[in-house]
């Protein structure tokens, strides 16, 4: 929480396409500037190696495996 989706995308190299708030208003392509806030629900995009250092960094643990 705190942080904004630009930050997230350049320390993780995700980009936002969408953003639900908590109250269920939906945001397509939210700018850089948007805070993310607890209870938002955020649709990123990125390459797998990526997505799978995000998880680590937000305590989710190992990603599932690419299948590759």
């Amino acid at each position: 929480m705190g942080l904004t989706l630009g930050a997230l995308q350049q320390s993780h190299g995700m980009i936002a396409l969408s953003r639900r708030d908590a109250a269920g208003a939906e945001q397509m392509h939210p700018g850089p500037a948007v805070v993310v806030a607890a209870g938002d629900v955020i649709t990123l995009q990125g390459v797998y190696g990526d997505y799978c250092r995000l998880r680590v960094w937000c305590g989710e643990g190992e990603a599932p495996r690419s299948g590759r």
